[in-house]
C-alpha cells in the first residue's frame, strides 16, 4: 500500500510495498516515498496505468463516484522464498 498526497506523490508505503519492490529488483528511489505515482503512471502507454492515474486525479478533485478495484498485472518473479504476496 502507498499513500499519496494531493498531488499524487507517494508520502508513505507499507512493508509489503517495500518488500515487493526489493524482492523483485525494484528501485525505491523510483517507486518509493517522494516519487510521483501519477508521473509513473503517465510515463507508460499501459491502459490500466492510465485508468489508475485518471481515478487518482478524480479522487484528488473529489470526483470519484464509487469505490473502485483495479487488477494490476505484475510481471515479477515473486518473493525469493517462493511464497506469495
Amino acid at each position: 500500500m502507498a499513500l499519496l498526497d494531493g498531488k499524487g506523490v507517494i508520502t508513505s508505503v507499507n512493508d509489503a510495498w517495500t518488500d515487493f519492490a526489493l524482492a523483485n529488483g525494484g528501485d525505491l528511489e523510483r517507486s518509493g516515498v517522494g516519487v510521483s505515482y501519477l508521473e509513473a503512471c503517465d510515463a507508460t502507454d499501459d491502459p490500466t496505468a492510465r485508468a489508475v492515474a485518471d481515478a487518482i486525479r478524480g479522487a484528488i478533485h473529489g470526483d470519484l463516484p464509487a469505490p473502485m478495484v483495479v487488477d494490476v498485472a505484475c510481471h515479477a518473479p515473486g518473493p525469493p522464498d517462493g511464497s506469495t504476496y
